[in-house]
């Protein structure tokens, strides 16, 4: 009968220190996750680093579109520029 209450005491004991250090690590990963939720929620939805690639971007784009105008225009000239050169070397005084 002795034996069979130290047996059971010492398992109660486990059973205690398993509780307790269950507990602990509750508590450790509940303030982990308070931590994490006020930080993303103190926090802005779009990132400045998103809002300023963005920038960036629609800016290159804008460089293009110069670029395009650019190349349609000498575009444009190109025939008169080929025709003043046809007059030229067609020309026989």
């Amino acid at each position: 009968m002795l034996k069979r209450q130290s047996v059971q005491a010492k398992a109660m004991s486990a059973l205690d220190e398993k509780t307790n250090e269950l507990l602990l690590r509750s508590e450790q990963n509940t303030a982990l996750q308070s931590k994490m939720v006020a930080k993303l929620y103190s926090g802005n939805s779009v990132n400045i680093e998103t809002m300023e690639q963005s920038c960036q971007t629609i800016d290159k784009g804008i460089e293009t579109k110069s670029i395009q105008d650019e190349i349609r225009q000498k575009r444009q000239d190109e025939p008169r520029r080929l025709e003043v050169l046809k007059q030229d070397f067609c020309y026989i005084p």
